[in-house]
Order: C-alpha cells, then sequence, then structure tokens
C-alpha cells in the first residue's frame, strides 16, 4: 500500500477544517433571522450563507460534504416560503432522514398529507407527523392508526428505545381510543383493547408522566377494567398530589381519595 506523504496529508486535512469551517460559517449566516439578537449569527448577513451555498454547489466537491450546508439552506428555504428554490436543494441530497423530512415539509406544504406522513414516518419526525395526522384522522382514522403503528415500528427498532417512543404510543393509544368510540361496531372493542395496549406501553416507557397515567387510567374506566383504573388514578395522585383530575375519576369509580388531595374536578 503506497504511503502518502506528510504534506499530502497536512494539505489535506487542512483542506478538510477549512471547509468544515466554511461549512459553519455558511450555516450560520442562514440561521441569521432566527437567531437572538446578541447572538454572534446576527452578525452575519443571509445573504452571504447562500452565496456561500452557491460557491460550495458549484464546486467540484463530494457532495456529502456539502450536505449539511444544503440541508441548512433547504430547512430556511423552506421556512421562507420558497419552496421551488427548496425543492431544487432536496433534489441534490443524499438519501437520509434529512431528505425524507424535507420532502415531507414540502409534500404537506402542496397538501399531499398522505405523502407528507409517509415521508415524515420514514424520518422519524413524530412532530411533524402528528400535525399532518391531525387532519387525515377526519377523513381516514384506518389509515392514521397504520402511519402511527409505523412510526412506533420505527421507533421500537432501535436497541436502545427512541426518546419519542413513549409519545408515539401516548399518539396511537389516543387514535386507537377514538376509533373504539366512533368505529363500527366490530371495530370499537379490538380497537378499544389496542388503546389500552398502547397506553399501558407508553407508561412502562415513562412511569411518572401523568399524562400518560391518566390516558391508561381513562382507558381502562371506559373498557372495564375499574381495579386497573382505581390503581393508576391512585399513581398520578402519589405523583401529583394536586391533580384534580385523578380524584374525579377516583369519586366516579367509587373509591375515596386519599387525604391531602384535591377533591375539586378540573374546571
Amino acid at each position: 500500500m503506497p504511503r502518502i506523504s506528510r504534506p499530502i496529508a497536512y494539505g489535506a486535512v487542512g483542506f478538510l477544517v477549512l471547509l468544515l469551517g466554511l461549512q459553519q460559517i455558511a450555516s450560520m449566516a442562514l440561521l441569521a433571522p432566527y437567531a437572538s439578537p446578541l447572538a454572534l449569527p446576527r452578525l452575519l448577513p443571509e445573504s452571504l450563507g447562500v452565496a456561500m451555498y452557491g460557491a460550495f454547489d458549484r464546486a467540484p466537491i463530494s457532495a456529502r460534504l456539502v450536505a449539511p450546508l444544503r440541508v441548512t439552506l433547504a430547512r430556511r428555504l423552506v421556512a421562507s416560503g420558497h419552496t421551488a428554490e427548496a425543492r431544487d436543494v432536496v433534489e441534490r441530497l443524499p438519501p437520509g432522514v434529512d431528505r425524507y423530512d424535507l420532502e415531507g415539509m414540502l409534500a404537506a406544504d402542496r397538501g399531499a398529507l398522505l405523502v407528507a406522513a409517509d415521508d415524515f414516518v420514514e424520518a422519524g419526525d413524530d412532530q411533524h407527523l402528528a400535525s399532518v395526522l391531525d387532519t387525515i384522522v377526519k377523513t381516514d382514522l384506518i389509515h392514521a392508526i397504520a402511519l402511527q403503528e409505523r412510526l412506533v415500528a420505527r421507533f421500537s427498532s432501535s436497541p436502545i428505545p427512541a426518546p419519542g417512543l413513549a409519545d408515539a404510543y401516548w399518539r396511537l393509544g389516543i387514535l386507537q381510543a377514538t376509533l373504539g368510540y366512533v368505529g363500527k361496531p366490530e371495530q370499537r372493542g379490538p380497537a378499544n383493547i389496542a388503546a389500552l395496549a398502547s397506553y399501558q406501553q407508553a407508561v412502562d416507557l415513562a412511569p411518572f408522566s401523568a399524562r400518560y397515567l391518566l390516558a391508561l387510567g381513562n382507558q381502562a374506566s371506559n373498557s372495564g377494567e375499574p381495579a386497573l383504573a382505581m390503581a393508576t388514578f391512585r399513581r398520578v395522585l402519589e405523583l401529583d398530589p394536586q391533580s384534580k383530575d385523578a380524584p374525579a375519576a377516583i369519586k366516579r369509580l367509587g373509591g375515596t381519595i386519599p387525604s391531602g388531595a384535591s377533591a375539586s374536578p378540573t374546571p
């Protein structure tokens, strides 16, 4: 294997460091409109970032090396409503999470919500997915559930649970519980059972979340599981003695409220 001389090696490293430094400056310039008044990016004109991007784009540099700058530029263009320019940048990004996410944003912007949802699932972008599912669920609840199930499966596939997995299960439970309420008679029972399981998964992953516990307790109560509901609401009170939702639920179930807990229902 041929040896590389030190000057060439040092030159290559120096070029790479310079390239990364210039990309950092360009990215800071592109984000200038969003920086706080005293932050360093506010000292850089946004046009500098655009110009530097153009120079990088024309230079004989690997697409993967300029990909971070392209991602930053594309997000800036999407946020400012320059979708045509953003699409041109996105099309030159290598396949990956950032490209899926940006393609989802562009699809949502043109109203192709199902396409956008597919992209957000592939990107693992739970927040953007939730925003488009809020609309999809109004006309196609079954499809919305399937999309959320895919997100759960994607997050679950990692050896280390993704940070958003508990919330993904919680959102899945909401969709399943909705089907248990508005679905066809033959859909309601299985949907309620599935919702109960999803909320339980959320609680298992985040046992100190009162929000997930309340969802589990309410679903257990609605699904004919009073013992589980009572235990869950009491757990909420252990975590938050000032909770108003849990005591109201315990009273509905015919239980007694521990001393020191709020007995008034949430207004």
